[in-house]
């Protein structure tokens, strides 16, 4: 989604997020994860040196076959109705599901993830990123149990192909600029668990309208009037 906001914006205001499909599909089927070393199109069609943090006794042919055995488990739990989120136990590798409406391009559940241990509060868990390293605290209806016989590295590799994704975690600025010969009000968005640097100015729309960061930023700037000029919608 970051990508097609991205593209959206230097191709101008009347652009569909359709148009830039094909060309956020090439930026994320060539772009190497960190952990992994791959690319999804290395995982598809795998070279003859692939990266040596994927040189295990199996190779890659082992890790490619882990991944699809785990997913079919995971087709039939869902497929069976079975109650995947019992038996939860620290140490083990779960599906965070997300909150509210999923974007066309996102999948419903993330991960796998960690359970790191119970947090404070009834019915809540500690849950760790493998790409990001970073824990939180969730409630357990949201997780679901990942069924794989994988060794653990292999399952961070999985977590590592498994794509990036975008979480808003604040509005940090906002500015109109003259697109076309028309003023377009843009926000400066800082994305959960990157960095500053990696924010990203975005054209106000009806998506970025619906963010509660949106409200809180309204709210401490005193700006709501300037918001209400560019609604359209």
């Amino acid at each position: 989604m970051r990508h097609i906001r991205s593209l959206m914006a230097d191709l101008g205001p009347n652009t569909k997020w359709t148009e830039t499909v094909r060309d956020v599909q090439h930026i994320i089927n060539t772009s190497a994860y960190a952990r992994s070393g791959l690319t999804p199109f290395d995982v598809l069609f795998p070279s003859a040196d692939p990266p040596q943090s994927l040189m295990t006794p199996q190779g890659l042919t082992a890790f490619r076959r882990s991944v699809e055995v785990s997913r079919a488990m995971q087709e039939a739990a869902l497929g069976e109705g079975e109650e995947v989120t019992a038996q939860l136990e620290p140490d083990s590798y779960v599906l965070l599901e997300r909150i509210g409406r999923v974007d066309k391009l996102q999948q419903k559940l993330r991960g796998p993830m960690l359970l790191v241990d119970p947090a404070e509060h009834p019915n809540t868990l500690t849950i760790r990123d493998l790409n990001m390293k970073k824990e939180m605290v969730v409630h357990a209806e949201r997780l679901r149990k990942f069924l794989t016989q994988a060794p653990r590295h292999e399952v961070e590799a999985m977590a590592a192909c498994e794509g990036e994704y975008y979480e808003v975690d604040s509005i940090v600025d906002h500015r109109v600029e003259i697109v076309r010969r028309h003023p377009v009000l843009k926000v400066r968005l800082h994305w959960r668990g990157y960095e500053a640097a990696e924010d990203t100015w975005q054209p106000f729309d009806s998506e970025i309208d619906e963010l509660e960061a949106l409200d809180t930023y309204q709210e401490r700037m005193g700006v709501k009037d300037i918001f209400d000029e560019f609604r359209v919608w």
